[in-house]
């Protein structure tokens, strides 16, 4: 027997308040792949298993790629909810291979796609950056495999501990060179330079050549050119002008936890960094707070967007969810993806103001979120719809039968709706949810515990 939900309307504000009316909705966290248990398993994204994932990138299909930092592997998360494993034998160690699988990686950090196709990977471990291409074949892009400082030819420069990686539009490279304490750059022709940091450890803020970092980890870049770093160590977001300026964004040298004016706010060992094209807004990952913040480009205020700042993992409304040491972060398609390195999960936070103005994206496809996932009890079914147009779905088991309905079919206006469905009456297993929108139909996997 089906039993059905009347919609229920979220109005939380991610600062604790009223929302605002342009908002519509709060944000809303979820979980994409990961069992939550450490290892390494392939197969659906509610049973797969990570170890300790560092980075994520995702293309314009919405397949997500992660840096599986403990696995020393590539992972691959299909639009479709499948995990594989894109490159790497699981093995630290060093070796290119145009068979990917066979190819050595070393605690890799972060991925980043190229509008060639190709994955480069921060292979830190290796001291050098990785490129994987669309063929799957693992090759060196810079760096010698031997820890160091030393510009010049991509193949025989050398990095320490090279973290955040990022590419411009004329196709050069940044990378945070953490343990040189430097920020350095592939430009298109394979020459490896430095850009900012003397190589002394610290705080210093100014021309580029004597600035001085603690830890740069993440790096991001916005439209003028800007690069954002993450100085982890220094609790700090730093930028770099195309200018050749160092200074600091928001932050202080006193590690907490503080929201308000960037100059006056305090983050603990901030460690991934994003960009909003539209907005210029930077998402950070504030590992030690256990949050997600933003600093916004038109006001410089620093907010909390998601996370109580208690470890744990909880999916659902953004104020109420927990992280368990986040990191890497990505923007795609109006969400946030989080490599959620100590609960060995991505994460997903939808419904983001990704406008200065803090208006809702507008999607230009429907979106389909499923959480609390793994349940034990209740689902809340929410989706997206960019426009006006007909819904029905299916809740189909694991041999393809369908036992429910989460959502009534009908006629549903453009923007944001949820439903809920029960689920105590179902055995636990893998489900997956179908939302059928006007003949395009949406599918989300979902993972029932008991």
């Amino acid at each position: 027997m089906f039993r059905f939900y009347k919609p229920v309307i979220l109005a939380v504000s991610l600062l604790g308040g009223a929302l605002p009316a342009a908002w519509g909705q709060a944000a809303v966290v979820s979980t994409v792949a990961g069992s939550g248990t450490a290892g390494r398993a392939d197969g659906p994204a509610a049973t797969a298993q990570f170890n300790q994932p560092y980075g994520v990138a995702l293309d314009a299909q919405g397949n997500a790629y992660v840096a599986d930092r403990l696995n020393h592997v590539i992972r691959k998360i299909t639009a479709a909810g499948v995990v594989t494993t894109f490159a790497g034998n699981g093995t630290a160690g060093y070796g290119d291979d145009p068979v990917g699988l066979l190819a050595g990686f070393d605690m890799p950090h972060s991925v980043l796609l190229t509008p060639a196709g190709n994955l480069l990977v921060a292979d830190t471990g290796n001291d050098c950056i990785r490129q994987i291409s669309p063929a799957g074949a693992v090759t060196t892009f810079a760096g010698s495999f031997t820890g160091g400082y030393v510009d010049g030819p991509a193949a025989t420069a050398r990095f320490s501990g090279p973290i955040g990686i990022v590419q411009d539009a004329a196709g050069n490279v940044y990378v945070a060179d953490a343990d040189n304490f430097r920020i350095r750059r592939i430009d298109p022709a394979g020459m490896v330079s430095t850009i900012a940091g003397s190589g002394v450890r610290g705080h210093l803020d100014g021309p580029a050549a004597t600035a001085r970092f603690f830890e740069p980890q993440g790096i991001t870049l916005d439209a003028a050119g800007n690069l954002y770093i993450a100085d982890r160590a220094g609790n700090r977001i730093r930028k770099l002008t195309p200018a050749g300026v160092v200074s600091t964004y928001a932050g202080g040298a006193t590690g907490g936890y503080l929201d308000g004016p960037a100059a006056t706010a305090r983050f603990n060992a901030p460690i991934g960094v994003a960009v909003d094209a539209g907005s210029g807004d930077v998402y950070v990952s504030d590992r030690d707070n256990q949050r997600l913040r933003r600093i916004e480009a038109a006001t410089s205020l620093v907010s909390t967007v998601a996370g109580t700042g208690a470890v744990g993992n909880t999916d659902g409304p953004a104020p109420t969810a927990r992280f368990a040491s986040p990191r890497g972060l990505a923007l795609h398609r109006g969400s946030l993806y989080v490599a959620d390195l100590a609960n060995h999960r991505i994460r997903r936070v939808s419904g983001l103001p990704l406008a200065a103005t803090g208006a809702r994206p507008v999607l230009p496809v429907p979106t389909l979120e499923v959480y609390p996932n793994p349940a034990a009890g209740p689902v809340a079914v929410r989706y997206h719809l960019p426009q006006a147009g007909r819904v029905s779905s299916t809740l189909i088991d694991g041999l393809g039968r369908p036992v429910a309905r989460p959502v009534a079919e009908g006629w549903r206006s453009g923007g944001w709706h949820e439903a809920r469905l029960t689920t105590e009456h179902l055995p636990a297993g893998l489900y997956f949810v179908q939302l059928t929108v006007t003949g395009q139909t949406l599918t989300q996997r979902l993972a029932l515990t008991r």
